[in-house]
């Protein structure tokens, strides 16, 4: 189980990179689109060797804005699941980081936090 995801292209000097990444990514992942978007939390993943880079994660909770969800690139994405929170944190194959970051977005909706709002 995983959220919608990818990696930055080098652009050179951007503002917003990583909210245009997300939205870029969306699009082609699962064809649709955010109004708003909030970082919830940062982590950072070593990687296997020493030659190998780590990784920065990055999670952000976005308001739906249009288009329909669906697989649109099979080779990134098996399914798409619309799950409540409750079931995300109680299902076994969800990480801990992924339990981490949705139960982070769920506290941030839930005081209002949220932008969108």
């Amino acid at each position: 189980m995983a959220l919608v995801g990818g990696t930055v292209e080098h652009e050179g000097d951007s503002t917003d990179i990583l909210e245009r990444m997300l939205r870029r990514e969306l699009f082609e992942e699962v064809g649709s689109g955010s109004k708003e978007l909030n970082s919830i939390c940062a982590e950072y993943f070593f990687g296997i060797s020493k030659w190998e880079p780590g990784c920065v994660d990055i999670v952000f909770l976005c308001e739906f804005d249009k288009g329909e969800p669906h697989v649109k690139s099979p080779d990134e994405v098996e399914s798409i699941h619309w799950m409540t929170t409750d079931e995300i944190v109680n299902n076994e194959g969800t990480s801990h980081y992924l339990r981490d970051s949705i139960i982070a977005a769920d506290a941030m909706r839930n005081k209002g936090e949220f932008y969108g709002n």
